[in-house]
């Protein structure tokens, strides 16, 4: 998000340390959404492209409650509570996406060593 919006090269010092976490793709969504679920599943995708396959059980959730804060007007409080924190696990916020360091993935796994 910092080289999309061009942080990364008006503050260089913020994002040095940091490293793009590495993974497969994200993937289509799930056979079992609903229409509205997929739309939601679709949109966010878009806003997120940083998602890899490890986010999918997130995503998930976060489409389904995205649909159902969007369509059902007697839709509970803590439905929204829960669709804000996926959205931040996810790191739909600034905040959330500066916290975002994962190492990157070198294929060397220590532990061969022991298991081979």
């Amino acid at each position: 998000m910092a080289a999309i919006t061009g942080a990364d090269t008006q503050h260089p010092g913020r994002y040095a340390a940091r490293s793009e976490p590495k993974g497969q793709p994200l993937g289509a969504s799930p056979a079992g959404l609903t229409p509205g679920q997929r739309a939601a599943w679709r949109q966010l995708a878009d806003e997120l492209p940083w998602l890899t396959r490890s986010d999918r059980a997130k995503l998930g959730l976060a489409a389904r409650l995205a649909d159902r804060v969007d369509n059902d007007l007697a839709c509970p409080l803590a439905a929204y509570t829960q669709l804000r924190l996926c959205l931040a696990s996810l790191g739909a916020t600034p905040v959330d996406r500066s916290k975002v360091n994962a190492a990157a993935d070198d294929g060397d796994d220590p532990a061969n060593e022991f298991l081979q």
